[in-house]
């Protein structure tokens, strides 16, 4: 999974979720920092505070608006949609949760793995801050603003 679709999953994911005040926090400062360093690009906000009420209709847009703007490359929004993942799954607990609106499944798996999708071949492992995908881990490049 690259960059960008993690930060659309944890936001899709964490709609879902933000009755939970962990889950309701670290979803603001996510969209707090995409807003801030993205302010100049219309298309972002419109589509993240969208995806907020409509997440399954807006994703898409809100993948491609984020694509643009090059936020996958942003280490401070990769790291605050890491984090955003990490509340969700503890909230979450060992069983899991799969998003309605979004078919997100996110699970802790006790070893500082975070695991996303539909199966267990997308990790984020923690320890590293390396985001695995299959056995092709990525990196988010070095933040360029």
């Amino acid at each position: 999974m690259e960059p960008v679709s993690i930060i659309v999953t944890a936001i899709v994911a964490a709609v879902a979720k933000l009755s939970e005040p962990a889950v309701k926090d670290a979803y603001d400062a996510l969209k707090a920092i995409i807003k801030r360093k993205f302010t100049t690009e219309p298309m972002v906000s419109t589509a993240l505070d969208k995806a907020e009420n409509d997440p399954q209709k807006w994703s898409p847009t809100l993948q491609t608006a984020l694509d643009e703007v090059k936020a996958g490359q942003d280490t401070e929004v990769v790291t605050a949609a890491e984090k955003l993942m990490t509340v969700l799954s503890k909230v979450s607990g060992a069983q899991g949760d799969t998003f309605a609106n979004s078919g997100v499944k996110v699970t802790h798996s006790g070893q500082g793995n975070i695991v996303m999708g539909d199966n267990a071949g997308t990790t984020m492992d923690k320890s590293r801050t390396v985001i695995n995908v299959g056995s092709n881990p990525l990196k988010p490049d070095k933040d360029k603003s």
